[in-house]
């Protein structure tokens, strides 16, 4: 298996050299892709953005909520959000979350976080693997799953499509 690829998203220098220092520690040959620290720098990567297996986000950056650029975005990858907030665990599901990690979280919380990811893409695989013979992907997840497995599925399933992008990205990658 590759390297994780990894984005940060975070313009707090210090917080940004935690995280990576956190995914450094738990998978030492992990590949950060970038490190963005404004909205307007996620907007223009995503313009030719590389193959990415994580983003890490926070939420408020100095210019906008985050949130505002994801929306508009066919994401490639779960997100696992970081932020100070806790007013916007409920929002971050429709943009593929993993987790919601509040500030200032220890590293066997982030080891938590990862291990949700590590398990959902096992799943998320070992499905496709076997779809034909299943009515959906979703049999394959435990009811523990499903906040999490919604998160990661077409977010038209939930919302009025038209308001929505396409996953295209996300459901050929992982789907």
């Amino acid at each position: 298996s590759h390297a994780m690829r990894v984005l940060i998203i975070e313009d707090e220098v210090l917080a940004a050299d935690k995280l990576q220092h956190f995914l450094n520690r738990y998978q030492p040959d992990i590949q950060l892709v970038a490190r963005l620290d404004s909205v307007a720098a996620v907007m223009a990567y995503f313009q030719h953005p590389a193959e990415l297996d994580l983003i890490n986000s926070d939420i408020e950056l100095r210019d906008c909520a985050v949130l505002n650029a994801l929306e508009q975005l066919d994401l490639p990858c779960p997100v696992l959000f970081t932020t100070a907030y806790d007013q916007y665990w409920q929002q971050v599901f429709q943009y593929h979350a993993i987790d919601y990690l509040l500030k200032p979280f220890t590293y066997p919380r982030f080891v938590a976080a990862m291990h949700n990811l590590s398990q959902l893409q096992q799943k998320l695989q070992r499905s496709a693997v076997t779809s034909h013979q299943r009515p959906a992907a979703a049999t394959a997840l435990s009811p523990s799953d499903t906040t999490i497995a919604a998160a990661m599925t077409d977010r038209s399933t939930r919302h009025d499509s038209a308001d929505m992008p396409s996953n295209k990205g996300y459901k050929q990658r992982f789907l």
